[in-house]
């Protein structure tokens, strides 16, 4: 699928944060519905763009159309277009408190 919607520059920061964050191997703490599971994040390592399920990404492929495999207790793929609005829902809460806040640990 491609899309030709405009990458922001805060949307690039996002983007650049999980780029380094993959590469880095750090922890991803994604909130499901927003405040209302502020006491139980997921809390998973970042391993790889992929496709949803698994397997390799294309590199001419568009990045904001691949998922990131995260792994700890369990396997998750998550979109990274999801994950960059959930990054900005946990700074700004534009789409809701109770919707999905991502962010990434700092230190491994």
């Amino acid at each position: 699928m491609t899309d030709n919607s405009v990458l922001t520059i805060r949307q690039a920061g996002y983007l650049a944060d999980l780029i380094k964050g993959v590469e880095q191997g750090k922890k991803l703490r994604y909130y499901a519905i927003g405040t209302d599971d502020a006491d139980h994040p997921l809390v998973l390592v970042m391993r790889a763009f992929t496709r949803e399920g698994g397997g390799f990404w294309a590199h001419d492929a568009d990045i904001r159309e691949s998922y990131i495999w995260c792994s700890g207790i369990v396997e998750r793929w998550f979109s990274v277009r999801e994950l960059m609005t959930a990054m900005q829902n946990a700074i700004d809460g534009d789409i809701g408190m109770d919707q999905p806040m991502a962010m990434i640990d700092e230190q491994t």
